[in-house]
């Protein structure tokens, strides 16, 4: 549809999938009280999950 298209609809889909799956992976909380911490733990969660992505993409090539 035309108006998803404008208003970037699908990229709001992206960003609720990404924090549903970080939430199953890493917990629904955080456990650090300072908002430092919570920031570095963050920061390692992201971290943890974009290395978990990156081994389960498989290896694409152009096929001649």
């Amino acid at each position: 549809m035309n108006w998803q298209r404008v208003r970037g609809y699908g990229k709001r889909n992206y960003s609720e999938l990404n924090i549903q799956r970080y939430k199953k992976m890493l917990g629904n909380k955080s456990y650090g009280r300072e908002l430092s911490r919570q920031k570095n733990e963050a920061m390692i969660g992201c971290g943890v999950l974009n290395k978990m992505v990156g081994l389960g993409m498989p290896k694409s090539y152009r096929a001649t």
